[in-house]
């Protein structure tokens, strides 16, 4: 059973999270190193949005992902055909909305460096799909602006859920799968955690090919 099968006549596809499979769901209530998470319903117009997520720990919801937060949730978890982002100017002349058609994510955990890390590293490659102004000749400017934004957004993105003692991501069930010793390790991981100082490498590549103004 998916989630989105109780508003399949009304729901559109999510440009923010994907259906969650409620055997997963209710799975991670008993599995260490990796709590639950579900979409958040909300009726808009004629149609059902999911554009929040909810996070749980073993015994309940415990905290909530805004729009933005879902959405790049979305892009280091699930790697989607598109990802929408929407790069703000001084004015709406330098409105741009870029759109991601390839996300390559990948992270590693560093248990050695005091304190212990997870970086993640980052490749999208997309166009320009709206802009406010004429013709985007040059794209670089606003090829780091982006890099620079979501790298700063996925980080904080990481330490709110670190700091609700969550772990939708399922870093500790990753760093379960390489030790051996299940209690030993779990009580490990839990010292960890907290611990861990999070980096991301963020990389864009942008065509301009015609857009909506």
């Amino acid at each position: 059973m998916y989630i989105d099968d109780m508003f399949s006549d009304l729901h559109q596809e999510s440009t923010h999270l994907e259906a969650v499979p409620m055997s997963k769901f209710y799975a991670r209530f008993y599995e260490l190193g990796a709590d639950p998470y579900l979409p958040i319903l909300e009726l808009k117009g004629d149609n059902i949005t999911t554009e929040r997520l909810a996070l749980f720990d073993k015994k309940g919801m415990r905290s909530e992902l805004e729009p933005e937060e879902t959405s790049l949730f979305r892009l280091i978890t699930q790697k989607p055909k598109r990802f929408y982002y929407e790069l703000n100017g001084k004015d709406e002349n330098d409105l741009m909305v870029t759109m991601i058609r390839d996300a390559k994510v990948r992270y590693i955990l560093k248990e050695d460096p005091k304190p212990p890390k997870i970086k993640y590293d980052v490749r999208l490659s997309g166009i320009v799909a709206e802009s406010g102004n004429e013709e985007v000749v040059d794209t670089s400017v606003y090829e780091l602006v982006e890099e620079r934004e979501i790298k700063l957004k996925v980080v904080r993105l990481l330490e709110k859920i670190q700091s609700a003692g969550l772990d939708p991501l399922g870093f500790g069930l990753h760093y379960l799968s390489y030790h051996w010793n299940p209690k030993g390790d779990w009580e490990a991981w839990q010292a960890l955690y907290p611990q861990l100082k999070f980096e991301a490498d963020v990389q864009v590549q942008l065509r301009s090919e015609g857009f909506v103004k």
